[in-house]
């Protein structure tokens, strides 16, 4: 699909970024620009906030075991993952304004049901190297051992909030051969790993979880989708 901005914008005229802050793990970039377009017109100048990464890429992988009673509709295995920053949906004012630890009671829980997923590193960098990548997410989040063949993509990555980050997200599939075979998975080591829980159940359940809202992160959405579409072409 052709797409006229590119014939539009010639040029992005950065003209200042000295609020951008730097952090360890987080960039906040604060860019005043201005569009030079291709008939010789300048736009009025605009700040432009944007965060990134210091890893920007990450990859997601949706295990699935085959039915064979039901080959369209097979069990895909997900995960309750804790996801502080939720939190800040209900309680931003409160913890703005804090200058003392808080106590905080959420209604609801901040979990997201999920596919296996992680950022990529820097040595991340061919194929292979991603791909390895997503089977040792597999490993640490869900407790499968897969081997590279088990693993196929699921088109093209996207890009999850294009209006504040660049991330790219690449997305896979594994087929889990024996589920039986589950281990303990081995987790990153942290606190927010460890109320996770694992959720079994059927492609098109899960598909009608998105629909209500039980199922709310855009990735693990975008994979069961790619998967069904894959699975009906497959006949």
């Amino acid at each position: 699909m052709e797409n006229k901005l590119y014939d539009a914008v010639e040029k992005i005229e950065i003209l200042d970024r000295s609020e951008s802050i730097k952090k360890k793990f987080l960039h906040l970039y604060v860019l005043k620009m201005r569009n030079h377009y291709a008939d010789g017109k300048v736009s009025q100048e605009y700040t432009y906030e944007a965060s990134v990464r210091r890893n920007l890429d990450a990859v997601a992988v949706i295990c699935f075991s085959k039915n064979h009673q039901q080959p369209k509709n097979p069990t895909v295995f997900l995960r309750n993952t804790f996801r502080p920053p939720l939190l800040l949906r209900a309680y931003r004012e409160k913890i703005d304004a804090c200058t003392t630890p808080m106590m905080l009671t959420p209604e609801t829980q901040p979990l997201l049901l999920e596919v296996a997923a992680g950022i990529l590193e820097d040595s991340d960098r061919s194929l292979a190297d991603i791909e390895k990548r997503a089977l040792a997410e597999v490993w640490e989040e869900f407790g499968f051992r897969l081997r590279p063949t088990s693993m196929f993509q699921l088109g093209s990555g996207t890009f999850p909030t294009p209006g504040l980050n660049p991330e790219k997200i690449l997305l896979y599939a594994a087929e889990i051969l024996d589920p039986t075979q589950r281990q303990p998975p081995s987790t990153d080591g942290s606190p927010t790993e460890e109320v996770a829980t694992f959720v079994d159940m059927p492609l098109q359940t899960a598909l009608q979880a998105c629909l209500k809202g039980d199922i709310a992160d855009a990735k693990t959405e975008i994979c069961l989708h790619r998967l069904q579409k894959l699975l009906e072409k497959k006949g």
